[in-house]
Protein backbone atom coordinates (compact mmCIF):
# COMPACT_ATOMS: atom_id res chain seq x y z
CA UNK A 1 0.00 0.00 0.00
CA UNK A 2 2.75 2.48 0.91
CA UNK A 3 4.94 1.75 -2.57
CA UNK A 4 1.54 2.49 -4.35
CA UNK A 5 0.85 5.66 -2.78
CA UNK A 6 4.55 6.78 -3.38
CA UNK A 7 4.00 5.97 -7.21
CA UNK A 8 0.85 7.78 -7.14
CA UNK A 9 2.63 10.88 -5.81
CA UNK A 10 5.19 10.37 -8.03
CA UNK A 11 3.01 10.58 -11.00
CA UNK A 12 0.96 13.45 -10.15
CA UNK A 13 4.09 15.55 -9.24
CA UNK A 14 5.11 14.82 -12.96
CA UNK A 15 1.98 16.12 -14.52
CA UNK A 16 1.63 19.18 -11.99
CA UNK A 17 5.62 20.48 -12.39
CA UNK A 18 8.17 20.83 -9.18
CA UNK A 19 6.38 20.86 -5.87
CA UNK A 20 7.99 24.20 -3.73
CA UNK A 21 8.83 23.11 -0.51
CA UNK A 22 7.99 25.19 1.77
CA UNK A 23 10.42 27.73 3.43
CA UNK A 24 10.56 26.82 7.29
CA UNK A 25 12.80 29.31 9.21
CA UNK A 26 15.94 28.05 10.42
CA UNK A 27 15.80 26.89 14.07
CA UNK A 28 17.82 29.59 16.04
CA UNK A 29 19.80 28.63 18.89
CA UNK A 30 22.61 29.70 21.21
CA UNK A 31 26.13 28.80 20.52
CA UNK A 32 28.62 29.80 23.71
CA UNK A 33 32.21 30.66 22.23
CA UNK A 34 33.95 30.77 25.83
CA UNK A 35 33.14 30.98 29.80
CA UNK A 36 34.98 32.98 32.34
CA UNK A 37 34.12 32.70 35.59
CA UNK A 38 35.27 34.26 38.91
CA UNK A 39 34.18 32.57 42.45
CA UNK A 40 34.39 33.30 45.78
CA UNK A 41 34.12 30.41 48.24
CA UNK A 42 33.03 30.67 51.68
CA UNK A 43 34.26 26.98 53.46
CA UNK A 44 32.11 28.54 56.85
CA UNK A 45 28.62 29.17 55.52
CA UNK A 46 28.98 27.26 52.08
CA UNK A 47 28.21 29.49 49.74
CA UNK A 48 29.16 31.01 46.69
CA UNK A 49 29.46 34.27 44.81
CA UNK A 50 30.09 34.41 41.33
CA UNK A 51 30.58 37.06 38.55
CA UNK A 52 30.36 35.48 35.12
CA UNK A 53 31.17 36.37 31.27
CA UNK A 54 29.45 34.49 28.45
CA UNK A 55 30.64 35.01 25.38
CA UNK A 56 27.82 33.71 22.91
CA UNK A 57 26.45 33.91 19.57
CA UNK A 58 23.32 33.48 17.46
CA UNK A 59 23.53 29.74 15.39
CA UNK A 60 21.00 29.21 12.71
CA UNK A 61 18.70 32.09 13.15
CA UNK A 62 17.51 35.40 14.77
CA UNK A 63 17.62 35.12 18.59
CA UNK A 64 15.67 37.45 20.95
CA UNK A 65 16.08 35.03 23.72
CA UNK A 66 19.24 33.67 25.25
CA UNK A 67 18.74 30.64 27.40
CA UNK A 68 21.05 28.21 29.84
CA UNK A 69 21.15 26.20 32.56
CA UNK A 70 21.36 27.41 35.97
CA UNK A 71 19.96 25.02 39.11
CA UNK A 72 19.03 26.81 42.42
CA UNK A 73 21.18 29.94 41.59
CA UNK A 74 19.90 33.62 42.68
CA UNK A 75 20.45 35.57 39.73
CA UNK A 76 20.78 38.83 40.86
CA UNK A 77 22.27 41.32 37.55
CA UNK A 78 22.53 40.47 34.17
CA UNK A 79 24.25 42.92 31.16
CA UNK A 80 24.42 42.39 27.09
CA UNK A 81 27.13 44.20 25.67
CA UNK A 82 27.31 46.68 28.91
CA UNK A 83 23.66 47.33 28.74
CA UNK A 84 21.11 45.41 31.29
CA UNK A 85 18.46 43.21 30.48
CA UNK A 86 15.62 41.56 31.27
CA UNK A 87 16.02 37.73 33.07
CA UNK A 88 13.89 35.03 34.34
CA UNK A 89 14.37 31.95 36.54
CA UNK A 90 12.69 29.07 35.69
CA UNK A 91 12.85 25.82 37.36
CA UNK A 92 16.32 24.96 36.12
CA UNK A 93 16.61 27.63 33.11
CA UNK A 94 17.53 31.27 33.18
CA UNK A 95 16.00 33.21 30.08
CA UNK A 96 17.91 36.53 29.40
CA UNK A 97 15.97 38.85 27.08
CA UNK A 98 17.63 40.84 24.72
CA UNK A 99 16.72 44.52 24.07
CA UNK A 100 17.82 44.08 19.97
CA UNK A 101 18.01 40.57 18.73
CA UNK A 102 21.15 38.89 17.71
CA UNK A 103 21.48 38.45 14.20
CA UNK A 104 22.37 34.80 12.89
CA UNK A 105 26.17 34.69 13.19
CA UNK A 106 26.46 37.74 15.53
CA UNK A 107 27.90 37.48 19.09
CA UNK A 108 27.17 39.25 22.59
CA UNK A 109 28.61 39.45 25.87
CA UNK A 110 27.01 38.68 28.71
CA UNK A 111 27.42 39.86 32.13
CA UNK A 112 26.37 38.18 35.46
CA UNK A 113 26.02 37.79 39.01
CA UNK A 114 24.56 35.12 41.56
CA UNK A 115 24.83 33.75 44.85
CA UNK A 116 24.10 30.41 45.72
CA UNK A 117 23.59 28.67 49.28
CA UNK A 118 25.20 25.26 49.43
CA UNK A 119 25.14 24.63 45.73
CA UNK A 120 23.31 20.45 45.05
CA UNK A 121 26.75 19.67 43.12
CA UNK A 122 29.31 22.05 45.20
CA UNK A 123 30.04 19.98 47.97
CA UNK A 124 31.20 20.69 51.41
CA UNK A 125 33.77 19.37 54.18
CA UNK A 126 35.80 20.88 56.72
CA UNK A 127 37.92 23.24 55.00
CA UNK A 128 37.04 20.85 51.66
CA UNK A 129 35.09 21.85 48.94
CA UNK A 130 34.48 20.57 45.70
CA UNK A 131 32.09 20.12 42.40
CA UNK A 132 30.93 16.84 40.58
CA UNK A 133 28.24 16.66 38.38
CA UNK A 134 26.46 18.59 37.04
CA UNK A 135 28.16 21.89 36.61
CA UNK A 136 24.55 24.23 36.15
CA UNK A 137 24.15 24.46 39.70
CA UNK A 138 27.50 26.21 40.54
CA UNK A 139 27.63 28.28 37.17
CA UNK A 140 25.93 29.18 34.74
CA UNK A 141 26.35 27.02 31.43
CA UNK A 142 24.73 24.80 28.61
CA UNK A 143 24.81 21.60 29.97
CA UNK A 144 24.44 19.60 26.45
CA UNK A 145 27.70 17.85 26.22
CA UNK A 146 27.98 18.75 22.57
CA UNK A 147 28.64 22.17 23.34
CA UNK A 148 32.21 22.83 23.44
CA UNK A 149 33.87 25.78 24.89
CA UNK A 150 36.76 26.97 26.42
CA UNK A 151 36.53 28.02 30.14
CA UNK A 152 38.60 30.26 32.46
CA UNK A 153 38.17 30.27 36.22
CA UNK A 154 39.11 32.14 39.33
CA UNK A 155 39.11 31.02 42.91
CA UNK A 156 39.18 33.59 45.87
CA UNK A 157 40.12 31.15 48.62
CA UNK A 158 41.76 31.61 52.22
CA UNK A 159 45.80 31.78 51.89
CA UNK A 160 47.71 28.53 52.32
CA UNK A 161 44.66 26.55 50.61
CA UNK A 162 45.73 24.39 47.49
CA UNK A 163 43.17 24.16 44.40
CA UNK A 164 42.99 21.81 41.39
CA UNK A 165 40.74 22.74 38.78
CA UNK A 166 39.78 21.92 34.49
CA UNK A 167 42.86 23.49 32.63
CA UNK A 168 45.75 24.83 33.75
CA UNK A 169 46.63 26.87 36.59
CA UNK A 170 48.33 30.29 34.79
CA UNK A 171 48.05 32.51 37.68
CA UNK A 172 48.55 32.66 42.13
CA UNK A 173 48.31 36.16 44.09
CA UNK A 174 47.74 37.40 47.40
CA UNK A 175 44.97 39.40 47.94
CA UNK A 176 43.73 41.90 51.54
CA UNK A 177 42.66 40.06 54.22
CA UNK A 178 44.03 36.91 54.24
CA UNK A 179 42.67 35.77 51.07
CA UNK A 180 44.36 34.51 47.66
CA UNK A 181 43.65 34.23 43.33
CA UNK A 182 43.95 31.19 41.96
CA UNK A 183 43.48 31.09 38.05
CA UNK A 184 42.65 28.08 35.96
CA UNK A 185 42.41 28.07 32.33
CA UNK A 186 40.98 25.63 29.89
CA UNK A 187 42.01 26.70 26.60
CA UNK A 188 41.07 23.73 24.57
CA UNK A 189 36.85 23.76 23.91
CA UNK A 190 35.66 21.14 26.60
CA UNK A 191 32.38 20.70 27.25
CA UNK A 192 30.45 22.24 30.30
CA UNK A 193 29.66 18.98 32.12
CA UNK A 194 33.44 18.15 32.77
CA UNK A 195 34.36 21.35 33.96
CA UNK A 196 35.16 21.08 37.43
CA UNK A 197 37.18 22.45 40.54
CA UNK A 198 38.73 21.20 44.02
CA UNK A 199 39.96 23.64 46.89
CA UNK A 200 41.16 22.87 50.45
CA UNK A 201 43.31 23.28 53.09
CA UNK A 202 44.95 19.69 51.49
CA UNK A 203 47.94 17.86 51.83
CA UNK A 204 49.83 16.77 47.91
CA UNK A 205 51.60 13.59 46.80
CA UNK A 206 52.94 13.60 43.67
CA UNK A 207 54.59 10.59 41.20
CA UNK A 208 56.21 10.49 37.35
CA UNK A 209 57.93 13.26 37.63
CA UNK A 210 54.97 15.60 39.03
CA UNK A 211 52.84 14.53 36.14
CA UNK A 212 50.52 12.92 38.60
CA UNK A 213 49.26 14.31 41.91
CA UNK A 214 47.29 13.67 44.51
CA UNK A 215 45.00 15.93 46.94
CA UNK A 216 43.88 14.91 50.41
CA UNK A 217 42.89 15.66 53.45
CA UNK A 218 45.60 16.07 56.02
CA UNK A 219 46.17 13.03 58.35
CA UNK A 220 43.33 10.91 55.79
CA UNK A 221 46.75 9.24 54.22
CA UNK A 222 50.62 8.73 54.33
CA UNK A 223 52.42 10.15 51.54
CA UNK A 224 53.64 7.08 50.48
CA UNK A 225 50.93 5.71 50.28
CA UNK A 226 49.19 8.12 48.24
CA UNK A 227 52.92 7.96 45.75
CA UNK A 228 51.77 4.34 44.86
CA UNK A 229 48.27 4.97 44.07
CA UNK A 230 49.85 7.31 41.70
CA UNK A 231 52.00 4.78 40.38
CA UNK A 232 49.24 2.67 39.57
CA UNK A 233 47.37 5.40 37.93
CA UNK A 234 50.87 6.31 35.60
CA UNK A 235 50.77 2.72 34.35
CA UNK A 236 46.92 3.23 33.80
CA UNK A 237 47.75 6.03 31.91
CA UNK A 238 50.38 4.99 29.59
CA UNK A 239 47.87 1.71 28.39
CA UNK A 240 45.29 4.04 27.46
CA UNK A 241 47.93 5.93 25.65
CA UNK A 242 48.73 2.84 23.34
CA UNK A 243 45.09 1.94 23.06
CA UNK A 244 44.12 5.39 21.95
CA UNK A 245 47.00 6.35 19.99
CA UNK A 246 46.72 9.13 21.38
CA UNK A 247 49.06 10.98 24.33
CA UNK A 248 47.46 11.98 27.35
CA UNK A 249 45.46 15.08 26.55
CA UNK A 250 46.93 17.17 29.68
CA UNK A 251 50.51 17.52 30.86
CA UNK A 252 49.23 16.45 34.53
CA UNK A 253 46.80 14.76 35.76
CA UNK A 254 45.27 15.22 39.54
CA UNK A 255 43.34 12.79 42.02
CA UNK A 256 41.13 14.47 44.48
CA UNK A 257 40.06 12.03 47.72
CA UNK A 258 37.23 13.36 49.97
CA UNK A 259 34.79 12.04 52.17
CA UNK A 260 32.08 9.81 51.23
CA UNK A 261 31.37 7.61 48.04
CA UNK A 262 31.89 10.19 45.50
CA UNK A 263 33.48 9.09 42.20
CA UNK A 264 33.35 11.80 38.90
CA UNK A 265 35.65 12.76 36.31
CA UNK A 266 36.26 16.12 34.82
CA UNK A 267 39.13 17.95 32.78
CA UNK A 268 41.94 17.38 34.15
CA UNK A 269 41.04 15.58 37.21
CA UNK A 270 39.09 13.47 38.82
CA UNK A 271 37.05 13.20 42.36
CA UNK A 272 37.44 9.84 44.04
CA UNK A 273 36.15 8.96 47.77
CA UNK A 274 38.57 8.08 50.42
CA UNK A 275 36.71 5.00 51.31
CA UNK A 276 37.78 3.71 47.59
CA UNK A 277 40.98 4.73 47.88
CA UNK A 278 41.82 2.44 51.62
CA UNK A 279 40.31 -0.44 49.59
CA UNK A 280 42.60 0.53 47.08
CA UNK A 281 45.72 0.57 48.75
CA UNK A 282 44.64 -2.45 50.71
CA UNK A 283 44.06 -4.54 47.14
CA UNK A 284 45.28 -3.17 44.44
CA UNK A 285 43.23 -5.27 42.21
CA UNK A 286 40.16 -3.32 42.84
CA UNK A 287 41.02 -0.41 40.54
CA UNK A 288 37.87 -0.79 38.16
CA UNK A 289 36.58 2.61 39.68
CA UNK A 290 39.92 4.41 39.22
CA UNK A 291 40.79 2.97 35.49
CA UNK A 292 37.29 3.96 34.48
CA UNK A 293 37.25 7.92 35.42
CA UNK A 294 41.21 8.30 34.01
CA UNK A 295 39.89 6.11 30.72
CA UNK A 296 37.41 9.44 30.37
CA UNK A 297 40.33 11.70 29.52
CA UNK A 298 39.89 9.76 26.00
CA UNK A 299 36.48 9.01 25.78
CA UNK A 300 34.22 11.35 27.32
CA UNK A 301 36.25 13.93 27.58
CA UNK A 302 37.97 14.34 24.27
CA UNK A 303 35.75 12.65 22.05
CA UNK A 304 32.35 13.53 23.76
CA UNK A 305 28.75 11.90 22.46
CA UNK A 306 26.69 14.82 20.47
CA UNK A 307 23.92 14.44 23.28
CA UNK A 308 22.66 12.02 26.23
CA UNK A 309 21.50 9.68 23.39
CA UNK A 310 24.73 8.58 22.72
CA UNK A 311 25.85 8.57 26.38
CA UNK A 312 27.26 5.16 25.78
CA UNK A 313 29.99 6.01 23.43
CA UNK A 314 31.27 7.62 27.35
CA UNK A 315 30.09 5.44 29.49
CA UNK A 316 29.70 1.82 27.32
CA UNK A 317 33.30 2.26 26.08
CA UNK A 318 34.75 3.51 29.46
CA UNK A 319 33.36 1.30 31.24
CA UNK A 320 34.87 -1.78 28.76
CA UNK A 321 38.47 0.17 28.98
CA UNK A 322 38.23 -0.25 32.71
CA UNK A 323 37.70 -4.27 32.06
CA UNK A 324 40.49 -3.83 29.34
CA UNK A 325 43.08 -2.40 32.00
CA UNK A 326 41.92 -5.24 34.18
CA UNK A 327 43.19 -7.79 31.47
CA UNK A 328 46.04 -5.97 30.84
CA UNK A 329 47.31 -5.98 34.37
CA UNK A 330 45.72 -8.53 36.33
CA UNK A 331 44.96 -11.32 33.73
CA UNK A 332 41.94 -12.50 31.73
CA UNK A 333 39.97 -14.35 34.59
CA UNK A 334 39.54 -10.40 36.00
CA UNK A 335 38.35 -9.22 32.61
CA UNK A 336 35.89 -12.19 32.37
CA UNK A 337 34.64 -11.87 35.80
CA UNK A 338 33.80 -7.66 35.14
CA UNK A 339 32.23 -8.63 31.78
CA UNK A 340 30.26 -11.12 33.84
CA UNK A 341 29.40 -8.24 36.12
CA UNK A 342 28.27 -6.29 33.28
CA UNK A 343 25.64 -8.64 31.99
CA UNK A 344 24.48 -9.54 35.51
CA UNK A 345 23.33 -6.02 35.96
CA UNK A 346 21.84 -5.89 31.79
CA UNK A 347 20.14 -9.04 32.25
CA UNK A 348 18.06 -7.56 35.51
CA UNK A 349 17.09 -4.77 33.28
CA UNK A 350 16.06 -7.33 30.43
CA UNK A 351 14.27 -9.20 32.88
CA UNK A 352 12.08 -6.11 34.02
CA UNK A 353 11.41 -5.41 30.32
CA UNK A 354 13.64 -2.60 30.58
CA UNK A 355 16.12 -3.73 27.58
CA UNK A 356 16.58 -0.17 25.85
CA UNK A 357 19.16 0.22 22.57
CA UNK A 358 21.80 2.24 23.45
CA UNK A 359 21.27 5.06 21.36
CA UNK A 360 18.18 5.72 23.15
CA UNK A 361 16.58 9.19 23.78
CA UNK A 362 13.52 8.49 25.88
CA UNK A 363 13.35 8.64 29.66
CA UNK A 364 14.62 6.00 31.78
CA UNK A 365 12.59 4.31 34.49
CA UNK A 366 15.01 5.15 36.92
CA UNK A 367 18.57 5.53 37.55
CA UNK A 368 19.53 2.02 38.02
CA UNK A 369 18.04 0.99 34.57
CA UNK A 370 19.58 3.54 32.62
CA UNK A 371 23.01 2.87 34.42
CA UNK A 372 22.27 -1.03 33.11
CA UNK A 373 21.73 0.22 29.50
CA UNK A 374 24.00 2.94 28.84
CA UNK A 375 27.22 1.21 31.25
CA UNK A 376 27.12 -1.71 31.43
CA UNK A 377 24.83 -3.08 28.27
CA UNK A 378 27.43 -0.75 26.43
CA UNK A 379 30.75 -2.75 27.70
CA UNK A 380 29.29 -5.61 26.63
CA UNK A 381 28.31 -4.37 22.94
CA UNK A 382 31.60 -3.25 22.65
CA UNK A 383 33.31 -7.30 23.74
CA UNK A 384 31.23 -8.32 21.17
CA UNK A 385 32.40 -6.77 18.61
CA UNK A 386 35.72 -7.00 20.03
CA UNK A 387 35.17 -10.75 19.13
CA UNK A 388 33.48 -10.38 16.49
CA UNK A 389 35.82 -8.40 14.26
CA UNK A 390 39.05 -9.78 16.42
CA UNK A 391 41.76 -8.02 17.95
CA UNK A 392 44.17 -6.55 15.53
CA UNK A 393 40.76 -5.17 13.83
CA UNK A 394 39.19 -3.93 16.82
CA UNK A 395 41.85 -2.21 18.18
CA UNK A 396 42.88 -0.49 15.20
CA UNK A 397 39.28 0.72 14.47
CA UNK A 398 39.68 2.45 18.05
CA UNK A 399 42.14 4.25 17.87
CA UNK A 400 41.22 5.41 14.46
CA UNK A 401 37.97 6.33 15.91
CA UNK A 402 39.74 8.20 18.62
CA UNK A 403 41.86 9.58 16.63
CA UNK A 404 40.14 11.20 14.28
CA UNK A 405 37.78 12.54 16.71
CA UNK A 406 39.61 14.23 18.91
CA UNK A 407 38.49 17.36 20.35
CA UNK A 408 34.94 16.83 18.71
CA UNK A 409 32.00 15.45 19.06
CA UNK A 410 30.06 11.94 18.11
CA UNK A 411 27.37 9.90 17.34
CA UNK A 412 27.32 6.04 17.01
CA UNK A 413 27.24 5.63 13.47
CA UNK A 414 30.97 7.60 13.56
CA UNK A 415 31.99 4.71 16.26
CA UNK A 416 30.03 2.03 13.41
CA UNK A 417 31.92 3.91 10.32
CA UNK A 418 35.35 3.36 12.25
CA UNK A 419 35.17 -0.04 13.00
CA UNK A 420 33.61 -0.97 9.54
CA UNK A 421 36.59 1.23 7.65
CA UNK A 422 38.76 -1.40 10.01
CA UNK A 423 37.29 -4.39 9.81
CA UNK A 424 36.49 -4.26 5.82
CA UNK A 425 32.92 -5.45 6.88
CA UNK A 426 29.27 -4.58 7.06
CA UNK A 427 28.53 -4.35 10.55
CA UNK A 428 24.93 -2.58 10.25
CA UNK A 429 23.11 -5.95 11.91
CA UNK A 430 24.98 -6.15 14.66
CA UNK A 431 25.06 -2.13 15.48
CA UNK A 432 20.84 -2.15 15.11
CA UNK A 433 19.95 -5.31 17.17
CA UNK A 434 22.49 -3.71 19.79
CA UNK A 435 22.53 0.12 19.32
CA UNK A 436 19.55 1.75 17.07
CA UNK A 437 17.23 -1.56 17.51
CA UNK A 438 13.62 -1.12 18.97
CA UNK A 439 13.28 -1.35 22.67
Amino acid sequence: MRQLNLAALVVLAGCLGPVKKEARPPTADTRVLSYELALEVDFQKGEITGTQTIRAAAEGGVLSELTFDAEALAVSEVSADGIPVRFAAEKDKLRISLQQALAAGSETVLNLKFTSRKPRELHFAKDLAFTTFKTSTWMIADDRPGRKAPFRLTLVLPRGYRSVASGEKVLQENLPNGLQRQVWELKMPHSSYVYGFAAGKLDEASAAGGRFRALYLPGAFKKSEMAKLLEATAKMSRFFEEKSGLKSPDDTYTQVFVPGGHAQEMAGFSVLGESYARELIAKPVSDRLIAHELAHRWWGNLVTCVDWSHFWLNEGLTQFMSAAWREHAHGRAAYDQQLRDFESRHQEAARAGHDFPLAYAGEFPNLRTKYSIVYSKGAIFVDRLRKEIGEEKFWAGLRAYTQKHAGHTVESRDFQSAMEQASGRELGPLFETWVYGAK
